[in-house]
């Protein structure tokens, strides 16, 4: 959701004045993404959403009031909320001059129920709802009449990949936050795969999350000595380049940038299959989906051997579909959606 509110800003600071409202951090706190000095950032400095749902019950007026203030003074003309948690709040506020929309970034099966609940309750009342694909508006078609389906954007790259490839032979690389849904559990047996018929092969993962110290455990116990946690990087390019594979184990994902940012290196992809990935990825076409262990240990097996120059052909297709992700094509649908043109 960041890196999308990244690319959101970089594609029309130039023509709109934007201002982004960041509810749990601080003025002093580091930025991690980069943002021009023309976009102004409001720091709320507001605790992060609890986990406790007894917390999140004066947690959530709190906010409401913060951000209703902070915007009924703004004079605001578009306002795009990021996630349902903010979403169904901004749904309260009413400001006649101000059309608020909300943007669900995530697979709205795995919202919880109580969130689900509240989001029947409120969603209708925003001017629209912005989701990343046809499958997510079929899931969102009955909070609010009004359904964009607006993707990700991605930024081609340029890269002499056969090069790329000879400099940084046997890394697959590995990012996204260290959390739960991002199935980085299922790795320790790939990882032991990969030290029974591969040897010379390592995994790089870049990313912080909740689950990074147990997992670090998990993998000692396992004797696993090809796996590397590398924390998280504000240069992900110059990992992507020294990269041979990219490699997504998520359970859940509604549009993986990762994959796409993989995908402009030159990289070729192999991922669990699910809502997200299925979306970018087509079958041994523009990378390799699996439903299984066994399915994906076998697929990583065919792009470490190169059969058949398999990894040239998905880059072929991945350049191609990439095109469909673009910077003018999706700023064109934002255009059209910000100018009330939808």
């Amino acid at each position: 959701t960041e890196r999308a509110i990244q690319n959101f800003v970089e594609m029309f600071y130039s023509t709109y004045e934007i201002v982004i409202y960041s509810i749990s951090s601080q003025p002093n706190d580091p930025l991690f993404f980069h943002f021009p000095k023309e976009v102004q950032i409001k720091h709320l400095n507001q605790d992060k959403i609890p986990v406790s749902a007894k917390k999140k019950i004066f947690w959530f007026p709190k906010v409401f009031g913060i951000l209703k203030r902070n915007l009924k003074n703004s004079k605001t003309d578009f306002v795009l909320g990021m996630g349902h948690n903010v979403n169904f709040l901004l749904s309260l506020i009413n400001i006649s001059v101000t059309r608020i929309y909300g943007a669900e970034h995530i697979d709205l099966d795995t919202i919880p129920r109580v969130s689900k609940f509240l989001m029947a309750q409120t969603y209708s009342k925003l001017a629209g709802l912005v989701v990343l694909s046809e499958k997510a508006r079929s899931k969102a078609v009955k909070l609010n009449p009004n359904i964009f389906i607006i993707p990700n954007v991605i930024h081609q790259e340029t890269t002499d990949y056969e090069n790329e490839v000879e400099e940084c032979a046997n890394r697959i690389i590995m990012v996204g936050r260290i959390s739960a849904e991002k199935g980085f559990d299922r790795v320790i047996p790939i990882a032991k795969y990969l030290q029974d018929f591969h040897p010379t092969w390592k995994i790089d993962i870049f990313g912080d999350g909740p689950l990074k110290n147990d997992l670090v455990s998990k993998f000692d116990l396992q004797n696993i000595t090809n796996v590397r946690f590398c924390g998280a990087t504000k240069n992900i390019k110059s990992e992507y380049k020294k990269s041979s594979i990219f490699m997504l184990t998520s359970y859940t994902e509604a549009m993986p940038m990762v994959i796409l940012e993989a995908q402009s290196y030159g990289l070729p992809v192999i991922a669990y299959k699910n809502e997200g990935t299925e979306l970018l990825i087509q079958n041994f076409v523009n990378g390799i989906l699996a439903e299984t262990h066994e399915e994906f240990c076998k697929g990583l097996g065919l792009l470490i051997e190169n059969q058949n120059n398999i990894i040239f052909k998905f880059k072929i297709e991945s350049d191609e579909k990439l095109k469909e992700y673009s910077e003018k094509v999706i700023k064109s649908q934002w255009t059209l959606l910000i100018e009330n043109q939808l």
